[in-house]
């Protein structure tokens, strides 16, 4: 699939229309805030080649994405997967992706830095999709959570990045290691959710 960049008719010779581009490669696209003076920025994305499906969709081999804290600049998560399906467009001839894009991420590895019950958190799954604008992952195939101390596994995941709150449907269950190497099972009965999310604690 071919990006069309608009050809300038009043250059000499010139009668307007349009340059086909098409992506190839590796790439490496940074996102800024949408709004402000001295815009920040807000997710990092690299993809060693990418493959052109069609309607400025590709597919981004070797793809990691960093979210960003745009106060301090530092890394809150990453997705890494090997094969991505994400839109891509072509703004003053630079790549990007826009707030409203959902990039659909096949063998997963997400880590949250922050706000999660412990930090850091791993997701290991099969088949997510990324909500960008929303800062969301979703997924109805099963998933494995890991972090210090907490072990969790789920048919299906629902998980807020900005708030922290993972939803796991029935199926869930969180297993917690203790002080003393005493381990807890959580497990989801009946028709309701497991949710876990940070909590704040005081001395």
């Amino acid at each position: 699939q071919f990006t069309e960049i608009p050809l300038n008719p009043q250059e000499p010779g010139g009668e307007g229309g349009t340059i086909p581009v098409l992506l190839r490669g590796s790439i490496d696209i940074t996102q800024f805030e949408s709004a402000g003076v001295d815009r920040k920025p807000i997710r990092k994305l690299h993809a060693d080649d990418t493959q052109a499906l069609g309607g400025n969709v590709y597919v981004l081999r070797g793809m990691w994405i960093e979210i960003l804290d745009p106060a301090t600049g530092t890394v809150t998560a990453k997705l890494v997967s090997p094969k991505t399906r994400l839109k891509i467009d072509l703004m003053g001839g630079k790549p990007t992706f826009g707030e409203g894009d959902k990039a659909i991420l096949s063998d997963v590895e997400a880590t949250l830095y922050e706000n999660a019950p412990v930090v850091p958190l791993t997701f290991r799954i099969s088949l997510l999709e990324y909500a960008m604008g929303e800062n969301r992952l979703t997924s109805a195939n099963p998933v494995t959570i890991s972090g210090r101390g907490l072990r969790a596994t789920s048919d299906a995941l629902d998980a807020d990045l900005a708030t922290g709150r993972l939803v796991l449907p029935t199926s869930g269950s969180i297993e917690l290691t203790l002080p003393r190497d005493v381990r807890v099972t959580l497990a989801a009965t009946g028709t309701g959710n497991t949710i876990t999310q940070p909590v704040g604690v005081t001395d």
